[in-house]
């Protein structure tokens, strides 16, 4: 691809937690990868290339089918199942139990994703993909001010009415934010320009804390996100004069590392997996953390095995020995 924008070269493991624990912004989401010639593929792209599907025209209703199945047959089995126009929420439920959507799961944390890369990896080089999610939130939805959602209900907003008298609102005290995330969504879809979607998952489990869980939508199946290395690839915001004026206007605000960056590829060395794990697991980074249920204690027994690191209760009990 073109002019590959990566990471600064780290020399080692230590080079990493420093560089990550030092500099980490909450404006950059991550997402591990086993190998680092792995594409960021959504898994509803590779089913349609499986099922040999290639105009968009079918992708559509293919995809909208597959959805359709799958709240049908799901609600027999899910004690509280989304409403039937929270598109968010039966997506997340969707990409849970492992149906194909156009949606990546992403981490707040560049250490979680460091775990899902080595616990992937077999031998061979990872690698971390990280996404400036401030950046193309703003190309899909360009709003001049970024403000958090009011609970409160106390931040007011001036315009005029119909006869153009002053008028004060507060927009989100008449708003529920799964309509204003699914609207959002289905726009981004609608104008499928290329852009990914952060979301927040607003359905939280255990899980996806423990995961510090993000959502990347693909807004365009046909555009990978890989194409975003490469910015002579990028696609138009969705209203390019004030995308430019915003980016000008919130440096201040939301400094980045480098303006026009918005995806990273950071190398993981193979030699460097061991004490990855050793020192993600001092963090509160393993297996049955990352899946707090008795399956991720499983989990964690089976990576355990042969790895030659004693838990402490062996190590405890031994002195008594």
């Amino acid at each position: 691809m073109g002019c590959e924008q990566t990471h600064p070269e780290l020399e080692t493991w230590a080079d990493f937690v420093r560089e990550f624990a030092l500099n980490a912004s909450p404006s950059w989401v991550f997402r591990g990868h086993g190998r680092h010639d792995w594409q960021l593929v959504t898994t509803l792209n590779r089913a349609f290339d499986e099922a040999g599907i290639e105009d968009a025209k079918d992708r559509t209703v293919a995809e909208n089918s597959t959805i359709g199945l799958f709240q049908e047959r799901a609600r027999l089995h899910l004690d509280h199942p989304p409403d039937e126009h929270d598109l968010l929420g039966w997506l997340a439920v969707m990409q849970h139990y492992g149906a194909p959507t156009r949606l990546q799961d992403w981490t707040q944390s560049p250490f979680v994703a460091a775990y899902f890369a080595y616990r992937a990896a077999s031998g061979e080089d990872a690698c971390i993909w990280a996404l400036q999610a401030f950046l193309c939130r703003r190309a899909l939805t360009p709003v001049m001010v970024g403000m958090p959602w009011d609970h409160l209900g106390v931040m007011s907003v001036e315009g005029e009415d119909e006869h153009g008298e002053p008028l004060v609102m507060y927009p989100w005290t008449e708003l529920r934010r799964v309509e204003v995330e699914n609207e959002t969504l289905r726009e981004a879809i609608r104008g499928g320009n290329g852009w990914p979607l952060p979301i927040l998952p607003l359905g939280y489990d255990a899980r996806m804390a423990a995961q510090q869980a993000v959502f990347v939508c693909a807004t365009q199946i046909a555009f990978p996100l890989d194409a975003l290395l490469d910015k002579g690839e990028w696609p138009k915001p969705t209203k390019p004069e004030r995308f430019v004026e915003q980016m000008t206007k919130q440096q201040a605000e939301y400094p980045l590392e480098q303006p026009f960056q918005v995806l990273k590829k950071i190398h993981l060395r193979a030699a460097w997996r061991d004490d990855a794990l050793r020192t993600l697991r001092q963090m509160g980074i393993a297996e049955e953390t990352m899946f707090p249920s008795l399956d991720g204690v499983g989990r964690a027994a089976r990576m355990y095995l042969g790895k030659g690191d004693a838990p402490l209760q062996d190590a405890l009990h031994s002195l008594g020995i």
